[in-house]
């Protein structure tokens, strides 16, 4: 069956004719008390139209608790004799896109009980026989939409190379060059470091980076010089801070503070939230504190602690 295009002028006019035609198929099948399996890439192609079909999720207050998302493909990584799926925390994984690009976005718009749980993102398991997730696919009734993004250079869908056959299955598959090299201009990395080290380059940080990269992408890196480097800089940095009391007990500050945010404890001020530091009121609404606010919020903080302990010199 040949099936005519239909060619729009914007990206933004795709998605929101593409979510048009997903809502309306996903309200049809919770009318008819089945599951709706929606077929999802990752990457840029459909941002706009999961952003116009929460717009819609929203508008309409569609049940979704029904759908299914059906993740095309995965990154994996060597584990032993096999493989297995990628951290979904790291920036390219697909399963976190899904998480945090399609259900954390729909979710958000849909109202409680119309949501689609956890269990409705599926993605291939690499640790499964070859097919096994095309299986559960039909078992589930089949795809009811799939929406389809090629790669910029070579066209690959769903990470499958250039002249694969139309009838293959889920497997393993090795990366494309060009696949790596599209991936690579889109890939998006960060690093933490303390604002108190106000070094630049950090050889940390950049070693964190460079060897992250190397691991996404086995550029086979040579990082032991940096290494060294890097923990030169942490021990030299570690000395100043244990040289100066009012440092050490603002590093330690910090510390606590950054504990207990990991520890899920939140302190309110009234219009603030402070930051990890304790000594930055960040405003709830509107703009962040200026450069110049943020080193009189330390100073302040660094005489208060030079009175508690009885050293506030005149300056």
């Amino acid at each position: 069956m040949r099936i005519a295009p239909e060619i729009l002028d914007t990206a933004d006019d795709v998605g929101r004719e593409a979510a048009l035609q997903i809502a309306d198929a996903i309200a049809e099948a919770a009318a008819e008390g089945r599951t709706f399996v929606l077929g999802c890439p990752s990457g840029r192609s459909p941002i706009a139209t999961y952003a116009n079909l929460a717009a819609l999720v929203a508008e309409r207050d569609l049940d979704l608790s029904t759908v299914v998302v059906a993740l095309m493909d995965e990154y994996v990584e060597a584990a032993g004799d096999g493989y297995r799926a990628i951290d979904p925390d790291l920036p390219h994984s697909c399963v976190g896109f899904g998480r945090r690009e399609i259900l954390g976005l729909l979710n958000a718009a849909a109202t409680p009980g119309h949501r689609i749980p956890d269990a409705g993102l599926w993605h291939p398991d690499p640790a499964a026989p070859a097919g096994e997730y095309d299986r559960a696919l039909a078992a589930a009734g089949g795809i009811d939409v799939f929406l389809l993004a090629s790669g910029a250079s070579d066209g690959h869908v769903a990470l499958n190379p250039v002249g694969a056959a139309a009838d293959t299955v889920t497997r393993v598959v090795p990366l494309g060059e060009d696949t790596r090299r599209d991936n690579l201009s889109t890939t998006s990395l960060w690093a933490g470091a303390p604002h108190y080290v106000a070094a630049s380059p950090n050889l940390p940080v950049a070693e964190a980076l460079l060897r992250t990269l190397d691991q996404l992408y086995h550029l086979n890196l040579s990082l032991k010089d940096l290494a060294r480097a890097a923990q030169r800089f942490n021990n030299r940095v570690s000395n100043l801070v244990a040289a100066d009391p009012d440092v050490t007990a603002y590093v330690h500050d910090l510390e606590q503070k950054l504990n207990s945010a990991e520890a899920g404890e939140v302190v309110d001020g009234e219009g603030f939230n402070p930051d990890l530091s304790g000594i930055h009121n960040i405003p709830r609404v509107g703009e962040l504190p200026s450069a110049e606010e943020a080193i009189l919020d330390v100073e302040a903080y660094l005489r208060r602690r030079r009175e508690q302990n009885g050293t506030d010199d005149a300056e």
